[in-house]
């Protein structure tokens, strides 16, 4: 992850400087020297450079998927890389191969111990449950103890098997917000509760630890492994359908527990034809639960992974059937030895790559990605933890009950809304108070190459990196895409299938998303990063042609170039009226460059969601002149972004006379200011028509968001431009209300406000514009803000 101007520096020349232009990444360099330096006696020097040599033979070994040191034993043609390079492979190899030997032959010798008592609690564990929907209890949940032997509830398959679609995750998370802050209509099962009396693996068998939460998410990966292993044969040595998993979620939800703890209970309680033993293996050891035979009902432990690996080696060969759960961590990353003749399996692991990437592929192993909490199922998490924790004898039920509410929405809530919904951040104060500051202080210390990761990490493209970073900024999302049609078909992970002439054709497969963890990360991220130079490459790349951007990406970022002087300038130049009758042609006033605020000089992100009396440490605003405002949330409705500004009633009424003003008019002491609402909104469609109901939801979060939105309404004048993409099909026609939702017979009702009293503008970003803002985010002093400058962030709460 070098850059050639620091690789040059620190293996060349010491003083050595690059220009910008060509100081690409190491990786880059390597694929065209040429391109990036013209001298032949410095190419040279690198050349001969062992340290470029190996880089230069690691590329060239991944594109042959060399990848390990196996995989280099195996490889025929290791003339290929540099006589260094070589030396160094061979010689890792040999030492490997020799602790290999030296480790099986020491294992030989290690028993396993016996763990007594644990069969018989982890598959005779107690069900309880916690259901939403019970006013009368403390936040509404209901608390069912720990005391069947089967559960009482259970969600239907419907409701465990939700994989949207990536659009459609902004209105899942909408509702799920809705349905935290109302009461519920019903009775809801949110968890059940999983009790063993003697502890799970996961917490190597420690009392204190005797719940696991099983969500719908977890529910939902053993219904994936059952479908599986309910098509493996029964018959001895038969090799058919052993498929392994990787289970992947975002750290500290609970995964590994919860996960490996509810399927090694499922595992337990399955046919034993098929499953005769299950092997956990967590925190150094291997943990053999026996199903079948002399030893039915018995656990050993071994002490080291690598013994554990050798037993269910053994019985594998011995063709015995089972079933593995692989808690992965950056010590312990799953073994390509894991069986896999008689034996399927899962590895619980966090996104990064690097963790199982390489047993995933050498295993052809499938993916189920884990969604965290929901708000509604924190909230029964925190009921589930109050229920079970001690209680002052002085205090009455009422009070209790407020006193868990109060706790809730003043500090669960907030913590939820800044670091995620992630119970081990949430519900640990040290360690939420940790990670906040660990956000704060990683943000502080931004650099251009992490800028451009934020802009990935906002546009929900970042990779997921155990870089220190990216975990605390992102969580992972499970959705729903298109994939193009797959061989073999053994790798088909679960997904919808048809048979087209013989072959499999995944039409849709689960996959994922890392976005923002929470509201708060997001809003920081994109102040950030629309704060500072550090967004010209992208924005400019933004604004480009659709095919170097997606028409997501103009929508996240599109409205920002209205704060930038000579784009604006080029943008309102070719501003086209949508007039409500032929020949009706009204400009802009922001063609008037005399206007109060025409490029916004400040910018603001605010979470829309309920008002600030539900965002913790939100503060109430008011709506100012020259400040761009960027909701957080794509779902906000009718707008992107706005903005107000402010001109002489003079200027207004040549406007309304169809006249252009380019200088100011009347006298400064008599001249009414006027209020404009500019209304920004980005589309790919040659149509944008809104509805009544939008309208008026549109105007309840503006008044619940800004103090002044009352008084400005009814007075202002409107302007709504629709920016469209480069290859969009512009919009000809007036865009207009329907009469879903909201209505009223009054036409100057807010909800009726797009009718009569907005004017209405549309602009293409066509080739010259998007030069005209890569040309403005080039140059050193980029214009974001009227002046030149860098635009500034209104104060916002911390």
């Amino acid at each position: 992850q070098m850059t050639l101007n620091d690789f040059i520096r620190r293996y060349v020349a010491p003083n050595f400087v690059l220009d910008e232009e060509h100081n690409v990444m190491m990786g880059v360099f390597i694929q065209g020297p040429e391109d990036c330096i013209s001298d032949e006696r410095l190419l040279r020097r690198i050349r001969n450079l062992p340290e470029y040599q190996f880089l230069f033979d690691a590329r060239r070994l991944m594109e042959l998927d060399v990848g390990n040191l196996q995989r280099w034993g195996d490889f025929e043609h290791k003339e290929i890389v540099f006589p260094i390079t070589r030396t160094k492979l061979n010689n890792a190899l040999a030492a490997a191969e020799a602790n290999e030997r030296a480790r099986q032959e020491a294992a030989v010798t290690v028993a396993p111990v016996p763990v007594e008592g644990v069969y018989n609690s982890v598959f005779n564990a107690k069900w309880g449950y916690v259901e939403s929907g019970h006013a009368a209890e403390p936040l509404g949940m209901r608390v069912v103890e720990a005391n069947a032997t089967e559960p009482e509830k259970m969600w239907s398959e419907s409701e465990v098997n939700v994989i949207p679609r990536p659009e459609e995750i902004d209105v899942i998370e909408e509702d799920e917000e809705e349905e935290d802050e109302g009461e519920a209509s019903g009775a809801r099962l949110e968890f059940l509760v999983l009790t063993s009396e003697k502890g799970w693996p996961y917490k190597k068998f420690d009392v204190t630890f005797k719940d696991v939460f099983v969500r719908k998410e977890v529910l939902r990966v053993w219904n994936v492994l059952k479908e599986d292993i309910d098509g493996w044969p029964t018959a001895a040595g038969a090799r058919l359908g052993r498929r392994a998993y990787a289970v992947v979620g975002t750290p500290g939800i609970g995964k590994s527990l919860a996960v490996g703890s509810f399927v090694l209970h499922k595992l337990l309680q399955y046919d034993p034809a098929k499953i005769a033993v299950v092997a956990y293996f967590v925190e150094g050891s291997m943990y053999l639960f026996r199903k079948t035979g002399e030893q039915a009902g018995t656990v050993v432990e071994y002490k080291t992974p690598l013994h554990g690996m050798l037993a269910i080696q053994a019985l594998d060969e011995r063709q015995v059937a089972g079933y593995y759960i692989f808690d992965v961590t950056k010590e312990r990353r799953p073994s390509d030895a894991l069986p896999c003749k008689h034996w399927g399996g899962i590895v619980l692991t966090s996104p990064a790559g690097i963790n199982y990437e390489d047993w995933m592929k050498q295993r052809e192993a499938d993916h189920i990605f884990v969604n965290c909490y929901t708000a509604r199922e924190m909230k029964a998490f925190y009921a589930w933890q109050a229920h079970n924790s001690p209680r002052d004898p002085q205090l009455s039920e009422e009070v209790r009950k407020r006193e868990l509410e109060k706790g809730w929405k003043n500090l669960l809530k907030r913590r939820i809304y800044e670091v995620g919904p992630l119970p081990r951040f949430v519900f640990r104060e040290k360690a939420y108070e940790g990670r906040r500051s660990a956000i704060i202080k990683m943000e502080n210390a931004v650099t251009e190459r992490e800028s451009e990761h934020y802009i990935k990490v906002l546009l929900h493209t970042a990779d997921w990196y155990e870089d220190g970073s990216t975990h605390k900024l992102v969580k992972l999302v499970r959705v729903l895409e298109e994939k193009s049609t797959i061989a073999p078909a053994s790798a088909v992970s679960p997904v919808a299938l048809t048979m087209v002439q013989g072959r499999a054709v995944r039409e849709e497969a689960e996959s994922s998303r890392n976005r923002p963890v929470s509201p708060w990360i997001e809003r920081r991220l994109l102040e950030l990063v629309t704060g500072k130079n550090l967004l010209s490459s992208t924005l400019g790349q933004v604004l480009g042609t659709k095919a170097e951007v997606s028409a997501w990406e103009l929508e996240r970022f599109g409205c920002f170039a209205f704060m930038s002087e000579d784009v604006a300038d080029t943008i309102i130049g070719k501003m086209k009226y949508l007039p409500r009758t032929v020949g009706d042609e009204r400009p802009s006033v922001l063609a008037d460059k005399n206007t109060v605020g025409r490029v916004p000089s400040e910018r603001c992100i605010f979470d829309h969601r309920k008002g600030t009396d539900n965002i913790p440490g939100a503060v109430a605003r008011m709506l100012q002149v020259g400040v761009l405002y960027k909701p957080l949330s794509n779902y906000f409705p009718v707008l992107d972004a706005f903005y107000l500004v402010e001109r002489k009633r003079a200027a207004a009424a040549k406007k309304k006379s169809g006249q252009a003003s380019d200088t100011p008019t009347g006298d400064q002491s008599s001249a009414e200011r006027v209020i404009t609402f500019i209304g920004l909104q980005v589309t790919r469609q040659d149509t944008h028509n809104t509805t009544a109901s939008k309208m008026a939801s549109f105007m309840e979060y503006m008044t619940l968001n800004f103090n002044n939105w009352e008084v400005l309404k009814r007075t202002m004048e409107w302007e709504f431009i629709y920016i469209q993409h480069a290859d969009s099909t512009p919009m000809t026609r007036r865009q207009r209300g329907t009469d879903q939702g909201k209505s009223t017979s009054d036409p100057q009702a807010p909800e009726n406000l797009s009718e009569p009293r907005v004017e209405q503008y549309q602009v293409q970003l066509d080739a010259e514009i998007a030069a005209q803002l890569f040309a403005a985010f080039k140059r050193n002093n980029v214009g974001v803000g009227c002046g030149g400058g860098v635009g500034r962030a209104v104060s916002r709460p911390p």
